[in-house]
């Protein structure tokens, strides 16, 4: 019984490692994007860096874009990014008006990660900050 015991103390360490090990390895990518906007129909659209890490990083990324305003800033629309890190949101933006897009953090195999990126704000539709 007491070898039993044993063998199933070294099993348990060896399977601590092995997640310990995984953990240990996991990566943060930071994010980075580019955005604009195209007026007829109104809309914001950008990529997701192809510096940002694997792919993981630029696919299926949630994307929302904001309208600067006194107080709580409006959420106009959101999207996903395509397996090129593509977005788009189709909205009636307002000329004159500042929008930036938050792009939402994401977890992936192995607890890798890709870190949330808030973009600067620019004025619709010359895109000037």
């Amino acid at each position: 019984m007491t070898m039993h015991r044993t063998l199933l103390v070294f099993a348990m360490a060896a399977v601590v490692a092995l997640a310990t090990a995984a953990v240990a390895s996991a990566t943060t990518y930071s994010t980075s994007s580019s955005f604009g906007f195209v007026q007829h129909p109104d809309a914001a659209l950008g990529q997701i860096n192809f510096n940002t890490g694997p792919g993981a990083c630029r696919q299926g990324r949630k994307v929302k874009l904001f309208r600067k305003r006194h107080g709580r800033d409006a959420l106009v629309g959101s999207d996903r990014s395509d397996s090129a890190g593509q977005w788009e949101v189709n909205e009636n933006l307002r000329d004159g008006k500042r929008y930036y897009v938050k792009i939402l953090s994401k977890t992936f195999g192995y607890g890798n990660s890709c870190r949330s990126y808030t973009s600067s704000a620019l004025r619709f539709p010359s895109g000037t900050a």
